[in-house]
């Protein structure tokens, strides 16, 4: 199985004419910026921000879960039924950790900074747990005396430090 965090925002991306002088090309990338749809919700449906694990024998995705709660709270103050989770998509955070029977996603969603454990097989969060500070760095996995534990570094420039979750 593989598993692939990811997000969707689509963009308009401009070609400019380039300035004399300063590029080989007659026309450049210009700046980019992102497309609202109606009431300024995306354009795309949900999720936005999502973990997809996908079966590399049968090239088939077995299951998409929304990576986090995104705008869920926005589409609700906008008077729509709430859709459950829709996935974040400006932070799809670190990378995945997988165990045997577990895979561990970290990411800031909105102003929470969690990390969760999710069954492997079908995608369902196991455990949800909220960090000190923004993760910044890929969970790893260790044992000391038979006992697992999970570390994953936080913070950054100003509070910065690695916090370590041990598995019952």
């Amino acid at each position: 199985m593989y598993y692939i965090p990811s997000a969707s925002g689509p963009i308009v991306v401009q070609i400019v004419e380039a300035r004399r002088g300063r590029e080989e090309m007659q026309y450049v990338r210009g700046g980019a910026r992102s497309v609202a749809g109606p009431q300024e919700l995306p354009l795309t449906k949900p999720p936005y921000g999502r973990i997809t694990a996908v079966d590399l024998n049968r090239g088939e995705n077995v299951w998409i879960i929304p990576h986090g709660e995104g705008i869920r709270q926005q589409i609700i103050d906008k008077g729509i039924l709430d859709p459950g989770p829709v996935g974040t998509v400006d932070n799809a955070g670190p990378g995945p950790l997988l165990t045997r029977t577990l895979l561990f996603m970290a990411q800031r969603d909105n102003d929470r900074n969690l990390i969760r454990a999710i069954n492997k097989t079908t995608g369902q969060i196991i455990h949800e747990y909220e960090l000190p500070l923004p993760p910044t760095g890929t969970p790893m996995s260790y044992m000391v005396d038979g006992k697992q534990y999970i570390s994953i570094a936080l913070g950054g420039a100003g509070d910065a430090r690695v916090v370590a979750l041990s598995l019952p």
